[in-house]
């Protein structure tokens, strides 16, 4: 064994994907699941994006991704969604709620504090017929330069709709999509799936 994180204990979130640069500098995860939509208070809280320095296996950052407060969205996960571009500069992610972020992960190892480029609004949850619906960002790839591709999936219902219908009816408009993004967050270009994705 090299190391262990957290050090001593458990996380009380599940790291669904573990990305790595090829330098294999850092290791970055995002929270997802366990705090009950925010009523539930955790250690390593579901809205955080982890980055770790691979060599001692320590937190190098982390930033926190502060909850819309609208629809049920009391907490919101990064989940499966981070990536990180293969020469460890920049780390994309987006949040359940229908946000991508872009940080700085040279700049944020070297301070030791996220360092954000943009966080921009790609599929925000929308009310229909009073049951509000949203399509997850669930997966960023970044580029060495900074240009991210977004996979944005299918439509589900938002948190304070749970328990009110099964399955949406109406799909969101901007599910089953893949953006292209540069460095500054300007969308380049968009394709729109025919079925999921």
């Amino acid at each position: 064994l090299i190391w262990k994180f957290p050090a001593k204990g458990f996380m009380d979130t599940i790291p669904l994907k573990i990305s790595l640069d090829t330098k294999e500098k850092s290791l970055v995860f995002g929270g997802w699941g366990g705090s009950a939509l925010g009523n539930i208070k955790q250690a390593y809280p579901e809205n955080f994006l982890y980055v770790l320095n691979t060599k001692t296996g320590k937190l190098s950052y982390t930033f926190a991704v502060t909850p819309l407060k609208k629809w049920g969205f009391n907490s919101v996960s990064v989940g499966n969604s981070c990536g990180i571009s293969p020469n460890g500069k920049f780390i994309g992610f987006s949040s359940s709620d229908g946000r991508v972020f872009l940080l700085d992960n040279e700049m944020g190892c070297k301070r030791g504090k996220p360092v954000l480029i943009y966080q921009k609004v790609i599929s925000k949850p929308i009310g229909v017929n009073g049951i509000p619906i949203y399509a997850y960002g669930n997966k960023v790839v970044v580029s060495d330069n900074g240009g991210i591709i977004v996979l944005v999936g299918k439509t589900f219902i938002a948190p304070m709709a749970k328990g009110r219908v099964q399955f949406p009816d109406i799909k969101h408009p901007l599910e089953n999509r893949l953006y292209k993004m540069d460095k500054n967050g300007n969308i380049t270009w968009i394709w729109e799936a025919k079925g999921s994705i």
